[in-house]
């Protein structure tokens, strides 16, 4: 990916200013809010360059605050950007406005942070198993708040149960990523290889021969079944046989499998 010379220069100062805080660490989960406007999606450019670099998880928020007619073109750009991007995108819809007499930016500024705060907490902590959540949109239909009697623990405490709520009654499926995985191996272990994969719920798509005696078997396979594909495959083969694997994609994870890693965590969270 091509650095426009923009973000070239922020990314050196994004760069230093995390190693110097120490702001940025390996398996974090980074929720960018970007706007639209052109500082906030250099900031989003230099950010996708940097997850490699600091090994975090980077999703997107957009607030629409619905103060425009065209407001909603604004939140389709960031979409269509984070998509581009391969950054998993999530979208929050104010659900009222400002009552009269009230500061716009102060509205605004409230019902943008709150929004993206129960974002953030859930996707940190999961819902359904603990994992954390995609492709996630949230509309605050609400946000009224007391000078004196209104606590900010009150509302996350509110949306954060209103979030699960929701979450759970939409249907959520769980994930799982699926590699490609290219095993070579004597030609007289090509049907074991092939039986070995149908058994870890994987697929072949191919065979190919290296050599005189050698076969290439090609296929794409759960990654969580290859826990202790090594000795297995040594097992196999009596040494003779190794394997190469490449991230694929994400699939769903079966319906049974899903309950039962949902059971699970219910379990390990009423022990806690």
């Amino acid at each position: 990916m091509r650095r426009p010379p923009a973000v070239a220069r922020v990314l050196e100062k994004v760069t230093a200013t995390a190693r110097e805080h120490d702001m940025l660490r390996a398996g974090d989960n980074v929720l960018a809010a970007c706007s639209g406007g052109p500082d906030s999606v250099c900031l989003l450019y230099s950010l996708c360059f940097l997850r490699r670099l600091f090994k975090v998880r980077l999703a997107v928020f957009h607030f629409d605050h619905r103060l425009r007619g065209d407001s909603a073109m604004d939140a389709e750009y960031v979409r269509r950007l984070a998509e581009r991007l391969r950054i998993p995108f999530h979208l929050g819809v104010a659900g009222s406005k400002p009552r009269k007499g009230e500061s716009v930016e102060a509205w605004a500024s409230v019902a943008r942070a709150r929004a993206a705060n129960e974002v953030r907490k859930e996707i940190d902590a999961g819902v359904i198993a603990g994992y954390p959540v995609e492709d996630l949109r949230v509309i605050v239909y609400d946000g009224k708040s007391h000078a004196v009697d209104s606590k900010e623990i009150a509302f996350v405490s509110a949306g954060r149960k209103a979030v699960i709520d929701a979450f759970a009654k939409a249907g959520p499926i769980m994930l799982e990523p699926i590699v490609n995985i290219d095993i070579d191996a004597p030609e007289t272990y090509v049907g074991d290889m092939t039986a070995e994969i149908a058994s870890k719920r994987g697929q072949i798509t191919g065979t190919q021969q290296r050599s005189a005696d050698v076969i290439s078997t090609t296929g794409q396979v759960p990654l969580a079944e290859l826990v202790d594909f090594q000795n297995r495959l040594r097992s196999i083969t009596g040494g003779q046989g190794s394997y190469s694997v490449e991230f694929s994609h994400y699939a769903q994870v079966p319906g049974q499998m899903q309950q039962q890693l949902m059971s699970q965590y219910k379990a390990a969270r009423e022990e806690e």
